[in-house]
């Protein structure tokens, strides 16, 4: 028998697949990961002779971080399907040709699928920035980190930011400064928080700062929570 739980919640699917294991072999439940695999072992465990005829449990952990052997488990899945054994498949999310396969054999193939989280709205940061307010701007900072938006984006939406109050502190419009009204209102309003040094400087910092970065000379997110609290 061949039970599978797969998806992007991976704390829920070990979560059910460790329980539906537990409860069809109790506390009699062996486990097979990358590090336990050797040719031959899930024959070895669907032909096994248990004693008085109970059943086994094995719980195959996460064999598709290895592709050969992900691949080997595939090939072997008519087998654990038939096998009166049990066989509790622990994986990631899947493609749709997997799921197929996995459904095609398995007494139950279960997907749990984490929930998406909002897009996070980078323009939060450069409303705190040109507010020149330094703990909302590093709150707005550990939340992108935390919802996985890229270090180059921020960066990039700070020097952008950056950029157009340079423009806007050199024209007297929006029309002139190429720029949308809402844009150029905005950054007038929130020039008069900054010298035309300082506005200078940070360009230079944030273009270093993102070279930097690049190169491997310095932690990119950790260069901007340092940046953004000396603002």
């Amino acid at each position: 028998m061949l039970y599978v739980f797969f998806g992007t919640d991976v704390v829920t699917v070990r979560e059910k697949a460790r329980a539906r294991a537990r409860a069809l072999g109790e506390e009699n439940v062996a486990s097979i990961t990358v590090s336990d695999y050797h040719p031959g072992i899930l024959q070895e465990h669907a032909g096994s002779v248990s004693l008085f005829g109970s059943k086994a449990v094995t719980l195959i952990d996460t064999l598709s971080e290895d592709a050969d052997l992900f691949n080997s488990l595939i090939d072997d899945l008519p087998m654990l399907a038939e096998s009166d054994h049990v066989f509790v498949v622990i994986e990631q999310a899947l493609g749709a040709a997997d799921k197929k396969v996995f459904q095609k054999y398995a007494t139950e193939s279960t997907e749990y699928a984490a929930e998406k989280q909002e897009r996070f709205d980078t323009f939060k940061i450069t409303y705190a920035f040109l507010e020149r307010d330094n703990r909302s701007l590093w709150l707005h900072l550990t939340d992108a980190f935390h919802r996985g938006v890229a270090h180059e984006e921020i960066v990039g939406t700070l020097f952008w930011q950056v950029k157009t109050l340079r423009l806007v502190a050199r024209t007297s419009s929006a029309e002139e400064a190429g720029i949308k009204p809402f844009v150029y209102t905005k950054a007038k309003r929130g020039l008069g928080r900054f010298k035309p040094e300082e506005l200078d400087r940070f360009s230079r910092e944030l273009v270093t700062l993102y070279h930097e970065g690049h190169l491997g000379i310095r932690d990119m997110g950790l260069a901007l929570e340092q940046w953004v609290l000396s603002v």
